[in-house]
């Protein structure tokens, strides 16, 4: 509802009288309507009856459907003296920053046009116009995709006396969608990706029929987003000195932009990053909308936290030569002077995913994870995590791509560069002649500081902090092997290779004055048990370790 004014010296709704020749214009006493300008513009106007005050004001009722209006009125300067909602009292507008109708000119006409969805034009003609934007505070919904609340749902806890582990919940909502996180907070594991929906819009809603209020939302198209994400991956971390554990610069951490659409929806996908390794072990996101120049604040700013399941590398680390890799394997057809070939260009792809533990000092220390696999140095003490593959070219005609999927989880697609071959002679028929195509490998060793799930001591879990080594691997050298060559002198090879580490009870050795560890057998080389690890359930009949067949004899200082 709109009041208009025209100042002391109009009143607009007046009755002559005859006075015997005297004429005087007095206040009508009834309300008097003014004629629509639009049958498309379901507006009233009128003027009020009485006093001085109502017959100086006219109310304009705007259309209920559109809030649009369409005025016949006298042509003077209008104030407007108050705009109302009389169905919504929540929306005000302030009548200071209201300009005025100057209607004072019949003959300045412009016209306004829209186009209908049946694709008519229809035109409309005024002297003067008002236009009022009631904007409400924007909305910004942000959810994980395909969940009902933030981060993993469960953990799994494992061990090696329960390898099958134990299913942790980190998140139960009730019949309200109430969410209570278990941990404190959302739970993210290190190098799993994630993807958070995101939503904006201004919601309005018209309480003219109060039983049944209409609500209407209105998306934020191509509305520019900024987000700030602690515990995503790209964030430079310390790894060592003074700030261990702190981001390289809190003041200039590493952002990203995307764009609302016309529906005002967007995707965020990203990869979760090193965790904090200062209780409570939280990490905060920060997202800014830009609404037609306004900053416009998430409602989780400064409140979102959540915690990241992970390794922070110490930076004291070492190589070691590891087990070679099978990447493919390209069968012989039986038969002589056959042949099988892989032609260029075809690809494997192999996934892997990690979920022993490992034991130090017969302690359960942390579920083997990728942690040094995916870090990289920046500058002195600093390391980030980037979601870039690892590529290796083989000289053997074959290029390995590693692509991290998770912290226990990753992929290997192996593409040949050359036409790869089995031999068609004769002492290579069938099996015999089959080829494996792999690499060597180098396992990385380092020191680092896991934020993980474990036995809070009271029957639960909580989230708790451990120094433990981090593993890690790179490609070597690659190899082309046929079974031949495996079977008949790779093999044995590493077999003489490993014997030759291990010495025979029968010399007796108790202690050791040597600068090198020595390795003891248990049992003597004619026995089938002679080499065999340790932890072997077949042969030590225990859980391991059982330390069943050997002893390591450390050096005395």
């Amino acid at each position: 509802m709109i009041k208009l004014s025209a100042g002391d010296a109009y009143r607009m709704n007046v009755v002559r009288k005859d006075n015997g020749g005297d004429y005087t214009y007095e206040n009508a006493t009834d309300a008097r309507k003014y004629e629509a300008a639009s049958k498309q513009v379901k507006s009233t106007a009128q003027v009020g009856g009485g006093d001085d005050d109502a017959v100086k004001t006219i109310t304009i009722t705007t259309d209920p459907a559109t809030g649009e209006f369409a005025a016949l009125v006298p042509p003077v300067q209008y104030k407007v003296t108050s705009v109302e909602v009389p169905s919504n009292a929540e929306i005000v507008f302030d009548r200071a920053t209201i300009p005025g109708i100057d209607a004072s000119n019949p003959l300045a006409v412009k016209t306004d046009s829209v186009t209908t969805d049946e694709g008519k034009v229809q035109r409309f003609s005024y002297v003067a116009s008002l236009n009022l934007a009631h904007r409400v505070e924007p909305t910004f919904d942000v959810k994980q995709k395909g969940a009902p609340a933030f981060g993993d749902a469960t953990f799994k806890y494992v061990t090696l006396n329960d390898p099958k582990g134990q299913e942790v919940p980190l998140y139960t909502t009730d019949e309200q969608g109430t969410v209570t996180y278990a941990m404190g907070a959302p739970v993210f594991t290190q190098l799993r990706r994630y993807t958070f929906t995101l939503d904006g819009y201004e919601q309005y809603v018209n309480q003219d029929d109060a039983q049944n209020p209409v609500t209407d939302r209105v998306p934020l198209q191509k509305s520019t987003v900024t987000i700030t994400n602690q515990f995503a991956a790209g964030q430079v971390v310390n790894f060592e000195g003074a700030d261990d554990g702190k981001f390289k610069d809190e003041n200039n951490l590493a952002t990203n932009q995307l764009q609302l659409d016309s529906l005002g929806h967007a995707e965020y996908t990203f990869m979760a990053g090193f965790p904090n390794i200062t209780e409570p072990y939280t990490l905060g996101l920060n997202m800014v909308f830009d609404v037609n120049g306004a900053q416009k604040q998430w409602s989780g700013n400064g409140t979102f936290k959540a915690i990241v399941l992970g390794e922070l590398p110490s930076g004291n680390n070492f190589v070691t030569s590891g087990p070679d890799k099978v990447l493919m394997v390209l069968r012989d057809p039986p038969g002589s002077n056959s042949s099988a070939y892989y032609e260029t260009a075809t690809s494997v792809t192999e996934s892997t995913s990690y979920a022993g533990s490992f034991v130090t000092n017969n302690e359960v220390s942390t579920l083997t994870k990728l942690g040094f696999e995916a870090a990289t140095w920046v500058g002195v003490g600093a390391g980030v995590i980037t979601e870039a593959s690892t590529k290796a070219d083989l000289e053997v005609g074959a290029e390995v791509n590693l692509d991290i999927t998770d912290s226990q989880a990753s992929s290997t697609t192996t593409t040949t560069t050359n036409r790869v071959s089995t031999s068609d002679e004769e002492d290579y028929v069938g099996a015999n002649g089959d080829v494996f195509i792999g690499t060597a490998t180098n396992i990385l060793f380092g020191n680092a500081r896991s934020v993980d799930i474990r036995p809070d001591g009271k029957g639960g879990f909580g989230v708790t902090r451990e120094n433990v080594i981090s593993t890690g691997m790179e490609f070597g050298t690659g190899f082309n092997y046929s079974q031949n060559y495996v079977e008949n002198t790779l093999l044995p090879n590493l077999e003489s290779v490993r014997n030759s580490l291990l010495h025979d009870p029968s010399e007796g050795i108790t202690s050791n004055t040597t600068n090198e560890v020595v390795y003891v057998s248990k049992v003597s080389k004619d026995d089938p048990r002679f080499g065999s690890n340790n932890n072997d359930k077949d042969v030590c009949g225990a859980l391991p370790p059982c330390r069943a067949t050997s002893l390591t004899v450390r050096a005395t200082p």
